[in-house]
């Protein structure tokens, strides 16, 4: 499987910096996935979507949300992010494509 980043600025960084930390943690998890930054120039050569899963690494929400939904148009799916010194009730649901990033505490 091929794991893509929407974005090459700070907050696709941030993504980044958040699945080496989950690779750390995990020891395994994420080892064989193939990450890489795209810009929206190149995420017409991002390939079949049953290849491929999405991390939406864009700064700004509203295109963030233009992204998912073109994109999710398009087949792709996108997976949710957590770094792993992050804390999540066991009754939270996260939807597809969320993020939780270090630091922060998510409750119902």
């Amino acid at each position: 499987m091929k794991l893509y980043i929407l974005g090459k600025g700070g907050y696709a960084h941030c993504c980044l910096e958040t699945i080496e930390r989950i690779r750390e943690a995990s020891r395994n998890v994420l080892l064989e996935i193939s990450v890489s930054m795209v810009d929206r120039e190149q995420e017409a050569a991002l390939g079949p979507p049953a290849e491929i899963r999405l991390i939406n690494g864009s700064g700004m929400n509203p295109m963030r949300r233009e992204a998912f939904e073109r994109l999710k148009g398009l087949g792709y799916d996108f997976i949710s992010l957590r770094h792993p010194g992050a804390p999540i009730a066991s009754l939270v649901d996260l939807g597809e494509g969320a993020q939780v990033g270090p630091g922060a505490i998510v409750q119902p």
